[in-house]
C-alpha cells in the first residue's frame, strides 16, 4: 500500500481506519495475536501506533472509536478497501484480506488516472476478486 501511495498519491488522497482487532487474544485468536481487544480508544491508539511502528506503513491512520461506529457502518470488518470519488462512493472491494486484490484496486486508481473524463459521475462498482 505505501508503494501504491507512493506512485497515485497525486491523484487519490490514501487514508486507513484502524477498527476493531480481528483476531484478539481474548475473542477469537489466530496466529500469533498476543494481545486482547482494546476496551477504550486509548488502548486502541495505542495498538494503531504500535502497528504504525511495526510494519513502516506510511498511509495516515485514523482510529475507529470504541463504539465501532465506522467498522459499523461500512461493513469494514476485518480489512475493505473503499474508493470516494468526489464525495460518492465508487467502489467497495470484498473482505479482506482474502476477498480483495491490492492489484484490482491500483487497476481502477490508474484507470481514473489514464481517462478521468469518463469518471464524472461513476456508479458504484462492488469488486469481486
Amino acid at each position: 500500500m505505501n508503494a501504491m501511495r507512493q506512485a497515485l498519491g497525486n491523484v487519490a488522497d490514501f487514508i486507513t481506519v484502524y477498527i476493531a482487532e480481528a483476531h484478539a487474544s481474548d475473542e477469537w485468536p489466530l496466529g500469533q495475536t498476543s494481545f486482547p481487544q482494546p476496551r477504550t480508544l486509548e488502548e486502541r491508539r495505542m495498538r494503531a501506533q504500535q502497528f504504525l511502528q511495526a510494519t513502516g506503513y506510511e498511509i495516515p491512520l485514523f482510529v475507529d472509536g470504541i463504539d465501532n461506529a465506522f467498522e459499523s457502518a461500512y461493513a469494514a470488518h476485518p480489512e475493505r478497501f473503499f474508493v470516494i470519488q468526489r464525495g460518492v462512493l465508487v467502489h467497495i472491494a470484498e473482505p479482506g484480506p482474502e476477498g480483495y486484490k491490492v492489484a484490482a484496486l491500483r487497476n481502477l486508481l490508474e484507470e481514473y488516472v489514464s481517462s478521468p473524463s469518463s469518471h464524472q459521475s461513476p456508479p458504484l462498482r462492488r469488486a469481486h476478486g
